[in-house]
């Protein structure tokens, strides 16, 4: 399964990318990498 980070956001965060601040994208993007490499391996 090969989500987007919009997709990992509504899904886990309920916000899309239009809505969340700068801080939170700073935070919630390293989530998402470590959350996408391990269900990727």
């Amino acid at each position: 399964m090969s989500w987007t980070y919009d997709e990992w956001l509504q899904y886990y965060k309920g916000k899309s990318v239009h809505e969340i601040t700068l801080e939170e994208h700073v935070k919630w993007s390293n989530e998402f990498q470590k959350w996408r490499k391990n269900n990727i391996e």
